[in-house]
């Protein structure tokens, strides 16, 4: 929590504002759900359920795959450090896109470089190599799994060649094999599907983490965790039964018969899944994340207004309701502070470089609504919890009345509301808030507090 504490220091806004944002920031991110992880004492190390001698390895080598891999290596790592722990930290990041913040020792791919020319450089068989060559360092294998991680995971059984794989795909495909059969001689061609790489991890006794928004019922099954109650008999069966063994290449005859000689790991069975061994860390769902901020918000002084729904309006509409429910409403009950909370896209009619500025547009725009009305000492924040991407550089903005006092910040606020770029209004007084990736809820939330909004004498009809 220090990085938000740091920054609502730095912002120019009021103790109360400074008190809300913390308790809204602090409630919504991942260090909230992730916190002791890792406990860390002279003798012994924990990490989740696993209890280690502190000296039995020689370093820890973090695993982490999937939309938030980013996210969650970087608070295992800052854990780390923080626990004091001194021996190497290594890693391996497999992730949707592009990572910018990259650590020393650590190798990174992104989904793009999922499909390659040769088996041997695509990142499924990267991080599996990686695994078992730290494992033989001596070093600890932490693995962190979030959303995407089963789709970007995808790499055949040793033996056989890509070419050889779409061969085998193309021949079932035109053979009239259903998809149940197909899918049974695929789970067992393939090293990591059906439950393979979470049977592997094991293999190595690694610490495993899985970032998952429900971990009840059949979603324990799913994904990287699915199971196939077939066997490499049963695969071979099929093709035999369908007449296809002379019209596949003979790698794959020959990695069927090595899994029927129990050389291979088999498929995730029903009755093994009790046995695995994972952390779950539970996403806040949407409507869980609004209930609790609602109650932390009123707690603090606030009047609550939540949009339950996708908030599917355009930029004016929104500037309307919000003005009604934010601002006025706030001024009949007295309230000292207003909070309006929603989640979707409001619509402004126009592409924003990269997406980004809407929440910075929106401030300005509902900013200069109020100071057209009449308001006086206002201040109003508009920011976004960035889910778990945190795509966007700059999370909103803050404003209040003292902008609008020289003329040039006047003029200037017409222009960026015209010309769509309200950053460089804000980047010119100091008030753009960047929060980075917050993670504990998977979609983004919008959050305007309005604070102290006082009326000269009687609203204007603007």
């Amino acid at each position: 929590m220090n990085k938000i504490n740091n920054l609502i220091k730095k912002l120019n806004l009021q103790d109360q504002s400074k008190k809300i944002l913390y308790r809204l920031m602090e409630d919504i991110h991942i260090g909230k759900i992730q916190e002791d992880m890792i406990h860390l004492n002279e003798s012994t190390l924990q990490i989740g359920e696993n209890t280690f001698e502190r000296n039995k390895f020689a370093g820890i080598f973090i695993v982490a795959i999937g939309q938030a891999a980013p996210l969650m290596n970087d608070f295992i790592y800052a854990e780390l450090n923080n626990k004091n722990y001194t021996k190497p930290i290594r890693g391996i990041i497999f992730t949707k896109d592009k990572v910018n913040k990259k650590f020393v020792g650590f190798d990174y791919f992104t989904n793009q470089t999922g499909l390659t020319d040769t088996l041997i450089d695509s990142p499924t068989y990267q991080v599996i190599s990686s695994i078992e060559t730290y494992v033989k360092k001596k070093f600890h294998i932490i693995v962190l799994l979030s959303d995407g991680a089963s789709s970007m995971l995808n790499l055949p059984e040793f033996g056989v060649s890509l070419p050889d794989n779409i061969k085998l795909n193309e021949t079932m495909m035109k053979s009239g094999l259903s998809l149940y059969d197909i899918n049974i001689v695929k789970s067992h061609i393939s090293k990591v599907k059906s439950g393979k790489f979470i049977k592997l991890l094991h293999k190595f006794s690694c610490s495993i983490f899985r970032m998952s928004q429900d971990i009840s019922g059949n979603n324990l099954k799913s994904g990287i965790c699915s199971t196939q109650e077939s066997t490499y008999k049963n695969a071979l069966n099929v093709l035999r039964a369908n007449k296809l063994l002379e019209k596949i290449p003979k790698s794959i005859i020959e990695v069927l018969k090595k899994g029927m000689n129990k050389l291979l790991i088999d498929t995730l069975k029903e009755s093994e899944i009790s046995s695995l061994k994972i952390n779950y860390l539970t996403l806040e769902t949407i409507e869980t994340a609004l209930n609790n901020i609602e109650f932390i918000l009123e707690n603090n002084g606030a009047q609550v207004f939540i949009e339950h729904a996708d908030f599917d309006v355009n930029i004016n509409e929104a500037v309307e309701i919000c003005f009604e429910n934010l601002i006025l409403s706030p001024i009949k009950s007295k309230a000292s502070s207003a909070c309006f909370i929603y989640h979707g896209q409001i619509k402004i009619n126009r592409d924003f470089i990269n997406n980004e500025g809407k929440n910075q547009h929106f401030c300005l725009q509902l900013g200069s609504r109020m100071l057209k009305a009449g308001f006086k000492n206002f201040e109003l924040m508009v920011l976004s919890s960035n889910g778990l991407d945190g795509s966007s550089r700059y999370s909103g903005a803050f404003i209040n009345e003292s902008m609008y006092q020289d003329e040039e910040n006047q003029i200037l606020a017409e222009k960026s509301l015209l010309n769509y770029s309200a950053n460089s209004f804000f980047k010119k007084n100091n008030a753009l808030i960047e929060l980075g990736s917050t993670g504990a809820i998977q979609e983004d939330l919008v959050f305007l507090i309005c604070q102290r909004a006082k009326k000269i004498k009687k609203v204007k009809n603007v």
